[in-house]
């Protein structure tokens, strides 16, 4: 294997565990290793362009949409108006 190929991994775990030492949330820990290793490993243009499409990708599925309806639903069983509806 070429080191061009393994260096971008190296920078994904060594910026990882580096993260964890310090003593950052796991959830930047990974979100930051993931964007230094992908910027190492594509040119600056497409590094940006990968990490835009998979964000929209991300965000494009119909299960999220069940995280505000449940936000909404305690908020109208907090407000008291829940034993009416049900």
């Amino acid at each position: 294997m070429d080191f061009e190929y393994i260096y971008p991994i190296i920078v994904l775990f060594g910026s990882f565990a580096i993260m964890l030492a310090v003593g950052v949330p796991i959830t930047f820990a990974i979100g930051l290793s993931s964007l230094f290793s992908i910027l190492i490993a594509l040119p600056p243009d497409a590094a940006i362009s990968v990490i835009s499409q998979k964000m929209t990708v991300g965000l494009d599925g119909f299960t999220l949409l069940a995280i505000p309806f449940f936000v909404l639903a305690g908020n109208i069983m907090n407000t008291g108006e829940s034993p009416g509806a049900w």
